[in-house]
């Protein structure tokens, strides 16, 4: 499940490297929008924010990086993980953060750990909402890079 980050170097079995004090200026922070990755009629009841957020090191646009998806459960997903997105820099690692609505515990959520039910017997399956947002995020991600955009700006 994770080859893509044995090939890139980063592995558990290897001790992270200090933090990247010049995270900022060595990486990009861009906001997506995660409603490309869910239908319109399952996203107005997922209880998923409009934005999520990727972090990337610049170093990732010439060479391969590992990958990571955070899952905070929080609306701003950004102000509760400063604290990875340093070590992510200095390691190689690209963070994906996907949000949820701030309401999301009310909402009819599918998204909702606290209500697994609610996606019935697909929760835990790959035909769950949660398995199948995740896996259309990856598999944007990993597509190659389109040479018309410029991957160095935020």
């Amino acid at each position: 499940m994770y080859e893509h980050l044995k090939e890139s170097g980063v592995t558990h079995d290897k001790p992270l490297k200090d933090n990247d004090s010049a995270w900022s200026e060595n990486g990009v922070v861009q906001k997506f929008d995660q409603r490309e990755f869910v239908n319109a009629e399952d996203f107005s009841k997922s209880g998923l924010g409009k934005h999520g957020y990727l972090y990337y090191p610049k170093s990732c646009i010439k060479e391969r990086c590992g990958l990571q998806f955070v899952f905070s459960g929080a609306a701003d997903p950004l102000e509760l993980v400063k604290n990875q997105i340093p070590v992510a820099s200095k390691n190689n690692i690209a963070l994906v953060f996907p949000s949820v609505e701030k309401n999301w515990r009310v909402a009819s959520s599918k998204l909702n750990a606290a209500d697994p039910d609610a996606d019935g017997d697909e929760f835990l399956t790959s035909d769950g909402l949660q398995a199948k947002f995740v896996k259309a995020l990856y598999d944007r991600l990993i597509k190659p890079k389109d040479s018309k955009l410029d991957y160095a700006k935020s």
